[in-house]
């Protein structure tokens, strides 16, 4: 009988290095791509990214299908979260 070992899970993402740069360092700013693609770059965007869309699930309930439906108390209080860390 030959034994496997339990397969390594990645823990769940808290985004952790975001908040503790944000404490240390104040807002972060985010570089763009002025040249071909003029979009987000960089680790920081990476890291907005996630923190947007952590937000976003904790934030929104789940019945919500798409932008436009969601309360505008919702919306005003993730763009604020957004703007307080970039």
């Amino acid at each position: 009988m030959v034994m496997v070992p339990a397969r390594r899970v990645r823990g769940k993402a808290k985004n952790e290095k975001l908040r503790n740069r944000v404490k240390a360092e104040g807002p972060i700013s985010n570089q763009f791509d002025r040249e071909a693609t003029y979009t987000h770059v960089g680790e920081e965007n990476d890291q907005l990214k996630r923190e947007a869309g952590m937000h976003m699930w904790r934030t929104i309930p789940i019945e919500k299908m798409g932008w436009r439906n969601v309360r505008q108390s919702h919306r005003d209080a993730i763009i604020n979260h957004l703007n307080v860390i970039s």
